[in-house]
């Protein structure tokens, strides 16, 4: 394919002889850039297969030995990878060319093992100090490169946490403290219905429905507006996971387990009460 190239975005690789491994693992069509070849940094290209698809070519093996002119440089493809994610997960797959450009070759791309990273560092930079004197050693792991991408994320993560759970105690306070309240006042009525032959069960029953009313109350209004804030942000993502209603599901239980839990231990203590103790209380 020849001329210039209809409207959409083109990421170009200029590879180093390092991209080699990865065109290996994910070549899907013909060979991988070769220095026997002799002529591949001047007219080759290897491209993905959104490009295949983005060009109109039928499949992969019918790329091959397509014509591709690049800002100026003429060449052919001589092979296809599979998709993969070279940008953020916040951005689609896109048109992917690399090519084989030696003047602006400035980074090396290594795979090392995991253990004892200084030693290794320390025998690349001494090996890229005999090579490159005149050049500055520095470097990063990929690993950081792709965090650094969703650094963002993680800090709101740790905030919405944290923020949940001083809400949690608040409320557990809260919770506790009204019911409190909510049974000192009513401590004589408590006692009559303990006479009249009320179960504890039933005292406890009558002490806590109110609360979950009000906590069922309080999940119809969050549920929709937390759903309503966890799509506005995976729209940021052109990947995302779908929301499972069953993680509401938990929620809404675990806040109900938590009201009990709060106000449980003085439902329990003033059911527990002497009813003779409570009415001659004024």
């Amino acid at each position: 394919m020849g001329g210039s190239y209809p409207a959409f975005n083109i990421t170009r690789f200029n590879l180093l002889q390092t991209i080699k491994g990865i065109a290996v693992n994910i070549g899907i069509a013909s060979r991988d850039f070769s220095i026997e070849a002799g002529t591949d940094h001047l007219s080759a290209f290897i491209v993905n297969e959104k490009a295949v698809a983005q060009f109109g070519w039928e499949s992969p093996e019918k790329a091959l030995g397509k014509e591709i002119v690049l800002e100026g440089k003429q060449g052919n493809v001589i092979g296809v990878i599979k998709d993969f994610h070279f940008l953020s997960l916040r951005l689609p797959v896109d048109v992917l060319i690399m090519e084989v450009n030696v003047p602006v070759f400035n980074t090396f791309s290594i795979k090392v093992a995991g253990q004892d990273m200084p030693q290794t560092m320390s025998f690349i930079e001494e090996k890229w100090k005999s090579v490159f004197p005149e050049k500055t050693f520095e470097y990063d792991f990929l690993d950081d490169a792709i965090a650094s991408q969703y650094q963002a994320d993680h800090r709101l993560g740790k905030i919405i946490g944290i923020f949940a759970l001083l809400t949690i105690l608040v409320s557990c306070l809260g919770t506790y403290g009204l019911s409190m309240i909510h049974a000192r006042q009513r401590e004589k009525e408590i006692s009559i219905r303990k006479i009249l032959g009320a179960s504890v069960a039933h005292i406890m029953m009558l002490l806590t429905s109110n609360y979950m009313k009000l906590m069922v109350i309080a999940s119809l209004i969050a549920v929709p507006l937390t759903l309503w804030l966890m799509l506005r942000w995976l729209a940021n993502f052109a990947y995302r996971t779908p929301v499972k209603a069953w993680l509401f599901a938990v929620a809404v239980l675990l806040v109900l387990l938590i009201a009990v839990v709060s106000i449980s231990y003085q439902t329990i203590k003033s059911a527990l009460v002497n009813p003779a103790d409570a009415l001659k209380r004024e």
